[in-house]
């Protein structure tokens, strides 16, 4: 399934993607994947495990720090080897790639 958070640093109507993050597992069960947003005033942080049925969870900071935090901290957690996507995904691809 096409999942519209990684068309080039586009996120939902308002939002910029700032971060993006995956567990590096593929599966419904296994796959985990993260993203960090902000609309300039608000800054959320979005998690998924499973694939791109599963549901998504948010919670908003008023913070960049406290955003990051709690993605660093939920990445700790699970113990898994995390990939920073980040620069794949705000990046228009170029011609010839």
């Amino acid at each position: 399934m096409f999942d519209s958070r990684w068309v080039a640093g586009i996120g939902p109507t308002g939002w910029t993607l700032e971060g993006r993050w995956w567990n590096g597992a593929y599966g419904r069960i296994a796959r985990r994947d993260m993203w960090l947003y902000t609309n300039g005033y608000v800054w959320r942080v979005e998690a998924r495990q499973g694939d791109g049925d599963a549901a998504v969870w948010s919670k908003q900071f008023t913070s960049e720090q406290l955003a990051r935090e709690l993605a660093a901290q939920m990445m700790a957690r699970s113990g898994d080897q995390w990939r920073d996507l980040t620069s794949l995904v705000q990046s228009p691809p170029t011609a010839g790639r």
